[in-house]
């Protein structure tokens, strides 16, 4: 389960696992959105773990005397998928095959005896790079 809380004003991201740490597991699992909880840290090797999650009632701001840290708000999780889409996947492979298609442009117009080419020249050499690259033998690729 993932918490999204505030530590001393900034927003952090905690994970909670139902096997490493069962009792905080389940008290935060019973949390409504904005439920103020408290937590107890135990440093694990070089981490700070949560161990224990307490659901606190009737918090005054200001009037607690525990640090002002160990009070978090819990807030509801949305997932959102960071899987690229087929279409931003397609986009992004014919973008490094141009980015390909330029290099090789570049180390083709570096060996040639009669000159640099301008850049205009380097871009025409990199597109008939690409169109070879893209062409499936049904006519002139789409890119």
């Amino acid at each position: 389960m993932t918490v999204n809380y505030s530590a001393k004003g900034e927003p952090k991201q905690k994970t909670i696992m139902s096997f490493s740490n069962p009792s905080a597991y389940n008290t935060i699992k019973g949390l409504a959105g904005g439920d103020e909880i408290e937590v107890t840290f135990v440093k694990d090797d070089k981490y700070f773990n949560w161990a224990t999650v307490e659901r606190v009632a009737g918090v005054v701001q200001g009037t607690n005397d525990k640090p002002q840290d160990s009070t978090v708000k819990a807030q509801p999780v949305v997932r959102t998928s960071t899987y690229e889409t087929p279409e931003e996947r397609a986009k992004k492979q014919v973008y490094i095959i141009k980015q390909s298609c330029l290099a090789q442009a570049n180390a083709y117009s570096a060996n040639r005896t009669d000159g640099y080419p301008t850049v205009n020249e380097t871009l025409g050499i990199a597109q008939q790079f690409l169109d070879w690259v893209m062409d499936d033998g049904n006519g002139p690729a789409q890119n």
